[in-house]
């Protein structure tokens, strides 16, 4: 997995869309920060976790540019379960995130259908 993450990190897939890790405990989502953002480090926000993010059924989800997500996966494949990568485009599986039935729908596109009743939300 090393090399495979490293790789993902050169090619700064992990600016845009995070490394997502997900347990027994709440999601986290990891960005790099590249070039004026890493020298300054501004923009940094490197707060210790207060839990375990690996513990229990963890798993690891890289954001990975859509022309090496073929041999991403497959190397990844070939080391174990745990570590994935996904296309850095698309939202992560909720299979991956939350212990659901395994489907082809994303969080960004579940979450973009989802409407509030905010009458009913706040009881007016």
């Amino acid at each position: 997995m090393t090399n495979e993450a490293a790789t993902l990190i050169a090619e700064q897939a992990m600016g845009s869309a995070p490394i997502i890790v997900t347990g027994s405990g709440p999601r986290v989502r990891i960005y790099c920060a590249y070039d004026e953002d890493a020298t300054d480090g501004s923009k940094a926000k490197e707060n210790a976790l207060t839990f375990d993010a690996t513990s229990g059924d963890w798993a690891v989800s890289l954001p990975c540019p859509a022309e090496d997500l073929s041999w991403v996966t497959s190397s990844l494949a070939d080391k174990g379960s745990r570590v994935t990568a996904r296309d850095m485009s698309l939202g992560i599986k909720l299979s991956q995130c939350d212990g659901e039935a395994d489907d082809s729908t994303t969080v960004a596109t579940k979450s973009s259908t989802i409407s509030v009743d905010w009458e009913a939300f706040l009881n007016r």
